[in-house]
């Protein structure tokens, strides 16, 4: 079988799929049986607390893990320095949840918001000392133990939850497994990294590690706003009702992109990194957004799709107010899916103050386009402004690292047009077929669903096969090796150097 570094990226692409998706059977059951067991109120505390928790979170915005990978060939005199650094800042991040927990309960007028804080703030500096071992681990691009830890993270998580959860603890299960998953993790990544630190903080060096973690601090605090800011302003402008089923729609639109490639860029970056020549890093940028675009558009378009009839199959009408939202945000993870690794192909790059600027701009863009959502009135006007948001700043992301260098229209085309007209079209058909069906029973709904499924899948492949052939061809050789590695075949891998696809590695159109 193929050696080296395509052989380990591979290879480290292989377990994170597979740690993907059992993850995200566990997320999904999890946010399944949460559905069941609490109410829309229960989680408008964790997405507030959400924001000021990672806001405080320093010690995670300093950029450690990617800093350390960067500088892999000197880790061991960086380590210590980075480790103290970032320690010290989830202290400093522990004193400040603390110091604001008060007045956010009283600007957001939920009491409850407190103890959650101070619970939540104990997982900040145990997240923090994780950096480390963590770096030392990708540098190392041990990817089957990152990905055994964290699966190990995610079941963990989503059992204490529904366990505290059933035993009637409401909003509180929302938040008291992470400190305590927080330390296990800590545990494990130390454990398995074997990495050794003296007890002197060497303060006098912590400059030269801030001289590259600037950015990424600063880039950071942009991404909570990115990441949490909606949460913040329906948590301002609208009630816990309406904020807990935001929540619940967003994070639920989230798992198919989360299931693609949600730990994709534990993969991306070290391989980009040991890439040597700019040339390769391109070739494999443009193809990897290309295979996410190709398996991803038609997934986020069948969530729209089959939201109504599997959300009613599922809960009843409890959440019939999140289903709106969650159609509309479906359409935005299509858009911004593809671009999922643009941030580790400029990490890559060394372009850290590009990536900065770049991402406070979209942050900017973002703030603005949920604020005009929520002053229209609604919630769901509020998750419309998203997902604009999203169909701008997706494909213009896509474009950042690699301008200058490949024609725009030719890759956009590649990433998004073709797969969002088939898909489309295949949407359309599979929606269609199941208008003669009554969905006032659970057997039409169940049938609705199926028939969904079944017409959109058969033509988007049918289309895919027509108009995007290498693509297919790819997407199957992947999948025929992930079944070889499982089932302990030796089928040899035909991409395993990131070189140009025959015929297509070129294809920017």
């Amino acid at each position: 079988m193929p050696t080296g570094l395509g052989q380990k990226a591979l290879g480290g692409a292989i377990w994170t799929v597979g740690q993907t998706f059992g993850s995200k059977l566990a997320a999904i059951g999890q946010q399944y049986l949460l559905a069941l067991l609490l109410m829309q109120e229960d989680f408008a505390p964790v997405a507030i607390a959400g924001f000021i928790l990672g806001f405080a979170s320093f010690g995670q915005q300093l950029g450690v893990t990617e800093i350390l990978v960067r500088k892999h060939r000197n880790f061991a005199r960086w380590a210590e320095i980075a480790f103290w650094l970032s320690l010290t800042a989830g202290l400093v991040g522990v004193v400040g949840v603390l110091a604001v927990a008060p007045a956010a309960a009283a600007v957001f007028r939920m009491p409850i918001l407190r103890p959650f804080l101070v619970i939540g703030a104990i997982s900040i500096p145990l997240d923090a000392m994780a950096g480390v071992p963590m770096a030392s681990l990708t540098k190392a691009m041990r990817f089957r133990t990152l990905a055994v830890a964290g699966t190990v993270n995610v079941v963990g998580t989503a059992c204490l939850t529904v366990a505290l959860a059933a035993l009637h603890f409401g909003a509180y299960s929302l938040i008291v497994p992470k400190p305590i998953m927080s330390l296990v993790m800590a545990v494990i990544y130390f454990g398995a990294a074997g990495v050794r630190l003296k007890l002197r903080p060497y303060i006098s060096r912590w400059r030269f590690v801030f001289q590259d973690s600037r950015y990424f601090l600063v880039m950071n605090l942009f991404n909570t706003f990115l990441m949490q800011g909606d949460y913040l302003t329906s948590g301002l402008f609208f009630s816990k009702a309406s904020l807990g089923s935001y929540y619940f729609a967003f994070n639920a639109s989230t798992q198919t992109n989360q299931m693609i490639a949600g730990n994709m860029n534990a993969v991306l970056l070290p391989s980009f990194v040991r890439m040597d020549s700019p040339r390769r890093q391109l070739d494999a940028y443009v193809r990897i957004c290309s295979l996410i675009a190709f398996v991803g558009v038609p997934a986020c378009l069948l969530q729209t799709a089959c939201a109504r009839p599997l959300f009613q199959l599922l809960f009843g009408h409890k959440w019939d107010t999140a289903i709106p939202l969650f159609e509309v945000l479906s359409i935005g993870m299509l858009f911004i899916l593809p671009s999922g690794p643009t941030v580790s192909m400029m990490k890559a790059q060394g372009r850290f103050k590009l990536l900065m600027v770049w991402t406070g701009c979209v942050t900017f863009f973002f703030l603005a386009s949920v604020l005009c959502g929520a002053l229209m009135g609604s919630v769901f006007t509020l998750a419309l402004g998203v997902t604009i948001f999203y169909s701008v700043a997706g494909p213009v992301g896509l474009l950042v690292p690699v301008r200058g260098q490949v024609s725009a229209i030719g890759l956009l085309w590649r990433v998004y047009g073709r797969p969002v007209l088939i898909g489309g079209a295949a949407m359309a058909s599979g929606i269609l077929a199941t208008v003669p069906i009554r969905e006032d029973t659970a057997a039409g709904l169940a049938l609705c669903v199926a028939i969904r499924i079944g017409v959109t899948a058969a033509i988007y492949l049918a289309g895919a096969a027509l108009f995007m052939g290498n693509d297919l061809r790819e997407t199957r050789g992947i999948f025929e090796m992930l079944a070889a590695r499982f089932t302990g075949g030796r089928r040899a891998a035909p991409y395993a150097e990131w070189a140009p696809a025959a015929g297509g590695g070129h294809d920017r159109k």
